[in-house]
């Protein structure tokens, strides 16, 4: 794919890709922050988009924050080896099995740091994963990290599922917790 390039995205969207990873303006050292959306789990990915992710999580200073599926390609590259890591919460047990040098927590999690790797669970976990970057990377001032939290109207859930208000998935009922 090169720049200019549309990319195809579920229900019929398309995003007009800026960047390629094999850029100069993204190479490893150029970036605070890479953000790993969700993917397809079945997807596969070349040696050099795993070996760029890599070397962007080896960076001094960059941080990787990786949202639902898209730990299936944070664990492909390596990144989940050794570490504590979230992932959709009903896919844990195959994540488990995928990559066992991980600690996966998202059973329990919405989201979890291991250094400069941040992971959520389900999507909307990304928008908590997001707050919670905000508020305790250091890269924003706090009053800057909360009036950007109020104006997308995150909220506040905490990071324990088991401190909800109540919990509902599949074979969980609603019940205070």
């Amino acid at each position: 794919m090169r720049t200019g390039s549309l990319i195809e995205l579920t229900a019929n969207m398309k995003i007009e890709l800026s960047s390629h990873f094999s850029g100069a303006e993204v190479a490893p050292g150029r970036l605070d922050i890479v953000i790993v959306p969700g993917t397809d789990p079945r997807e596969t990915w070349d040696e050099d988009v795993l070996s760029w992710l890599r070397q962007q999580a080896a960076t001094p200073g960059t941080d990787i924050l990786s949202v639902c599926t898209g730990i299936y390609l944070c664990g492909k590259a390596g990144l989940v080896d050794g570490r504590r890591a979230c992932g959709p919460r009903d896919l844990q047990s195959e994540l488990r099995k995928m990559y066992p040098e991980a600690e996966f927590v998202g059973e329990e999690l919405r989201w979890a740091r291991d250094g400069n790797f941040w992971s959520s669970g389900g999507v909307t976990n990304g928008n908590d994963l997001v707050a919670s970057y905000c508020r305790e990377s250091g890269r924003f001032p706090g009053p800057i990290a909360e009036f950007a939290c109020e104006m997308a109207n995150v909220g506040d859930r905490p990071q324990f599922y088991s401190k909800s208000q109540g919990v509902v998935s599949p074979g969980h009922s609603m019940a205070a917790s």
